[in-house]
């Protein structure tokens, strides 16, 4: 994928459940979130994330919050990506983690950040991708 687009909105979150104890805090879209995006070929998918999902955004370790906190520049692409890895879709994990770098370069996540996030998901998302299968 040499060139991604995403349509401009970003997610309506609501705070359901705080972080407590180690706990990550948990997110859920309070409407239907709806993004589309393409490459250079003109091959386009579009997404539907339903209203009432639930996500901690960023799922990053307690001690490196201070620097990557669940939430931040990276807020829609970690959505976007929790809802492929939480749900049987025809997408490999592959293709999942390059959306979340890519959707970060384009919300302006800067290039260390975006590449230790991106390398962070290659090494340990594999035990929590769902696969089609499953």
């Amino acid at each position: 994928m040499s060139k991604v687009f995403v349509n401009e909105d970003w997610p309506k979150l609501l705070l359901v459940d705080p972080a407590t104890d180690g706990n990550p805090a948990v997110y859920e879209l309070i409407e239907e979130f709806t993004f589309e995006m393409g490459d250079d070929s003109g091959a386009t998918i579009k997404i539907t994330i339903p209203k009432g999902f639930r996500t901690d955004l960023a799922s990053v370790i307690r001690w490196l919050w201070f620097k990557f906190p669940p939430n931040g520049p990276w807020t829609r692409a970690a959505l976007i990506h929790d809802y492929f890895y939480r749900n049987k879709t025809p997408f490999s994990r592959f293709f999942a983690d390059s959306v979340f770098r890519e959707v970060m370069r384009l919300d302006g996540v800067s290039t260390w950040k975006r590449v230790l996030m991106y390398y962070a998901v290659r090494s340990f998302g594999w035990m929590f991708f769902k696969k089609e299968s499953d």
